[in-house]
């Protein structure tokens, strides 16, 4: 994991394989709310939050995947996953599951959030599910809802990552055009971490 947090007020597009798709995503989110302290919320437009929570835990204890869920945890394991659940639930980091959601919504959501709770970094997970008004084509659609998070974690000062996945075929349509709106791409694509 490198040490990097984001910007304050940027736009962050975060690129990542069908086959490792949230759980990179989640390990920066772990490193932002969890190690850095950074207030932050988590817009997931498809996995349920307890997944994600789970997910959060058995990273800050240092346990593998599934491995709670399986019941089979050492003593020192279980003593890790009980300081894991004490970190992520004093991290100020928030869940709020909406789907689907439309591209207006987004706004009225991070407001609400930053008045609330003081939010620094909002991730919208992911974006090829946000909705948007007459616009029918997925690579303009992606355009669309990237230009409208770079405005919008401009204007209201806080650092918006957005997820967007490579599909299938191995090509993002229009990657060049997407990846110039962001002020930071991290690409997880070839990652082997």
């Amino acid at each position: 994991m490198n040490e990097r947090h984001p910007t304050n007020g940027g736009f962050v597009l975060f690129i990542s394989k069908i086959n490792k798709k949230t759980w990179p995503l989640l390990d920066y989110t772990f490193h932002w709310s969890v190690k850095k302290n950074l207030s932050l919320l988590y817009l997931s437009l498809e996995t349920d939050s307890r997944v994600l929570i789970n997910r959060l835990i058995e990273e800050s204890a240092g346990i593998r995947e599934g491995k709670v869920q399986e019941g089979m945890l050492s003593p020192e394991e279980f003593h890790n996953f009980r300081q894991g659940t004490e970190m992520v639930a004093q991290a100020p980091l928030f869940f709020q599951e909406k789907a689907p959601v439309e591209l207006f919504e987004i706004e009225s959501i991070l407001v609400n959030a930053k008045a609330e709770s003081g939010i620094e970094v909002v991730v919208v997970d992911y974006l090829a599910l946000v909705k948007v008004d007459g616009v029918a084509a997925s690579e303009q659609k992606l355009e669309k809802v990237c230009g409208e998070l770079s405005r919008l974690s401009k204007v209201h000062k806080v650092t918006i990552v957005g997820t967007i996945l490579e599909p299938r075929s191995g090509k993002i349509e229009n990657e060049d055009a997407l990846t110039s709106i962001a002020d930071e791409v991290i690409d997880c694509r070839y990652d082997n971490s």
